[in-house]
């Protein structure tokens, strides 16, 4: 760029413009590199793709948490929970407290894998 502003400096010399003054300007040529430096900072692609692919890679680890083990645990404990009321049923008594805090509690868990999924889901 400095090389072809001499270059066109060089040609105006020799020349008259008629009718014209010509002026001269001072011009800060060091800001040249220094503008040339800062667009160069600003091309971070790797950077960003490296980040969005880290990003990628954690997201799928969250889902797959959720799919897989949250709702796993769930699915089995709901099956056990049934499994107990049922035999409670079957002998005729009532249910401990204790059946009726696990039924709760998953009733809990599923809703804690449903803002889970939402908030993955969020992500894209």
């Amino acid at each position: 760029m400095y090389k072809e502003y001499l270059q066109k400096l060089e040609k105006l010399k020799g020349t008259e413009l008629k009718g014209t003054e010509l002026k001269s300007y001072k011009i800060n040529l060091s800001k040249i590199d220094d503008i040339d430096e800062k667009i160069g900072q600003g091309y971070l692609s790797d950077f960003v793709e490296e980040a969005l692919d880290d990003a990628t890679v954690l997201i799928t680890k969250a889902r797959d948490i959720v799919k897989f083990d949250m709702t796993d645990a769930y699915t089995e404990a709901e099956g056990m929970l049934n499994e107990l009321e049922a035999d409670i049923k079957a002998l005729g008594i009532d249910a401990p407290a204790e059946v009726k805090t696990l039924r709760k509690n998953l009733n809990d868990l599923d809703k804690e894998i449903d803002k889970w999924e939402s908030k993955v889901r969020s992500f894209g």
